[in-house]
């Protein structure tokens, strides 16, 4: 991040004068005027005396109550400060950094032979400075958009060096793609045995923000972050316990670090729509071998089109072979005895709109003389293999559905603003048993179905008819 660029920023987000920025910082206002328009470059002896002064002012200025979010723009990627220190040495390490980026480009030296490897020590220190390189990227992408791989322990253990405190607010939807190592053994055990918070609100609040993939790789021990073309941070510890962070910027090595993550990565458990549809136009059985592997639980956060017939959902998927393939999946699905929970506001909605999702398809409009006929059905199932297992509940999660198997987990996420859909696959054993338990340890209010309720909403549906 340019240094004019950084401070115009910071001065604006800081309300204050170039004058009196200026003063605090003992320049003259024709001194800044220079060094904001590129004229002056300063010294390498120069730059932690200004950092300083400079972050020291504008801290006084910005710090304050969750200030974080003056700086979000700024810096993508970036924490909530707990003190007025905190935010002086965030700023004073982002100027700094800033003013070294200028003097490199302005001596006409190679970021690579110049700085080919940089480490960084102690937590704050880490913390900031994966912060703050995370966020140049952005201005060095040429489109915007950043390729990430990261093996930290997302899911399966704490992140380390307080990264778990870094949230990302992405500068436009889908600039990030985010290609994250998870070891199917590890993550079970996590679930388990380590008490570890409940993945699926994880992934789903990472997907609204960025497109994200899951890899199963064999465990990796060292913990990374590589931004395809531009950086590589790895995560360690010093004999001594001393965080560290090792930034590698050589482009070779970068190039041929991506090289072997490419061979190397593992099996793909994350596809996008497209893809999905691929596989289902390749492999008529894809959907249907799911189902040999003991359903055991579904959450419907989403009012998705489980009861709907092949020839209903023509009007978003045009493929005859693949509205079969739903249609005769569903059935089975809802047909199997497993424990079916569907969120009380996917009801809601479908009973007063009549939006009904047709995965990897789109939004089907129900009319209302449909709905009813479509309650029915649901009435008609439900009745006859799984009443006793089926439960309403309430959540404030939507945009999603979980389906667990016995050894495997397929979470499927909506995304409306952006209009994709995700399907990701967990080879993880019981997690039926998971979510039952952390949902009623966050006591997530559940409801016995009854036949009574579901005629309430038939009858909604009709009173709106009339």
């Amino acid at each position: 991040m340019k240094t004019a660029f950084l401070l115009e920023e910071l001065i604006q987000i800081a309300d204050m004068s170039k004058k009196d920025f200026a003063s605090a910082c003992f320049l003259s206002p024709s001194g800044l005027s220079r060094l904001l328009s590129g004229q002056q470059i300063l010294d390498l002896n120069e730059h932690k005396s200004f950092s300083s002064k400079a972050a020291r002012a504008l801290t006084s200025n910005i710090y304050g109550l969750h200030c974080y979010q003056k700086l979000s723009k700024l810096f993508p990627f970036i924490y909530d400060f707990a003190s007025e220190n905190g935010l002086h040495t965030f700023l004073e390490h982002a100027i700094s950094t800033a003013l070294l980026s200028d003097y490199i480009a302005n001596a006409g030296i190679s970021d690579d032979s110049f700085d080919r490897e940089s480490v960084y020590l102690n937590h704050r220190n880490v913390l900031n400075m994966s912060c703050i390189l995370l966020s140049s990227c952005f201005e060095a992408a040429p489109d915007k958009k950043l390729e990430l791989y990261s093996s930290l322990p997302l899911f399966d253990g704490e992140l380390p060096y307080s990264l778990s405190r870094i949230m990302f607010t992405p500068p436009a939807a889908e600039c990030v793609t985010l290609n994250q190592a998870v070891n199917s053994e590890s993550f079970s055990y996590a679930l388990n045995e380590l008490n570890v918070g409940n993945p699926i609100g994880q992934i789903h609040q990472l997907e609204s923000s960025l497109d994200l993939y899951f890899w199963e790789t064999a465990p990796i021990q060292d913990h990374f972050i590589l931004v395809k073309d531009q950086l590589l941070l790895i995560f360690d510890t010093l004999p001594d316990e001393t965080p560290a962070v090792k930034v590698i910027s050589n482009k070779y090595y970068l190039l041929r670090f991506a090289q072997f993550l490419e061979e190397h990565w593992g099996r793909k458990l994350s596809f996008n729509k497209e893809e999905v549809q691929q596989m289902l136009d390749n492999d008529p059985a894809y959907l249907l071998n799911f189902l040999d592997r003991e359903p055991a639980a579904l959450y419907a956060y989403e009012p998705i089109g489980f009861f709907l017939k092949a020839h209903e959902m023509s009007a978003v998927e045009p493929s005859a072979e693949r509205r079969e393939l739903l249609a005769d999946f569903f059935q089975a699905l809802m047909t199997s005895g497993l424990a079916f929970y569907p969120a009380a506001s996917s009801i809601t909605e479908f009973v007063r709109s009549g939006r009904t999702v047709v995965p990897f398809s789109g939004n089907l409009n129900v009319e209302k003389t449909k709905r009813v006929e479509m309650m029915r059905r649901f009435e008609e199932v439900v009745g006859r293999n799984s009443i006793e297992k089926t439960q309403v509940f309430y959540s404030s999660m939507s945009d999603s559905a979980i389906l667990c198997l016995k050894d495997l987990t397929l979470l499927y996420l909506y995304k409306p603003k952006q209009a994709s859909e995700k399907l990701h696959l967990f080879f993880v054993e019981d997690m039926a048993d998971f979510l039952k338990q952390d949902y009623r340890k966050k006591q997530f209010r559940f409801q016995e179905f009854s036949q009574e309720r579901w005629q309430s909403y038939i009858e909604e549906i009709s009173r709106d008819s009339d």
